[in-house]
């Protein structure tokens, strides 16, 4: 484990909605690939899609994937990013 795997993961999920997305479904799995400690596992699969609404704003040229979580539809006034 390291500061870096940590922000790699984070980084991820925020630039790779696909990613993200698996995430959220299937954590252990999702995250079975990188070194992270018991704690670093319970923080992330702790996180909710609201805490990474952060990515809903990234331009397109950064991010992977369209941004679809359903679930942030409303936080925003339901607008998706422009295309």
């Amino acid at each position: 484990m390291s500061q870096h795997t940590v922000q790699a993961v984070i980084g991820k999920a925020i630039t790779d909605t696909l990613f993200r997305q698996s995430m959220f479904a299937d954590p252990a799995a999702t995250l079975a690939s990188y070194e992270l400690t018991p704690e670093e596992m319970d923080g992330l699969r702790g996180s909710t899609s609201r805490q990474w609404s952060v990515a809903r704003v990234l331009d397109d040229r950064i991010a992977r994937g369209r941004w679809c979580d359903k679930s942030l539809a409303g936080s925003h006034g339901g607008q998706q990013p422009a295309q």
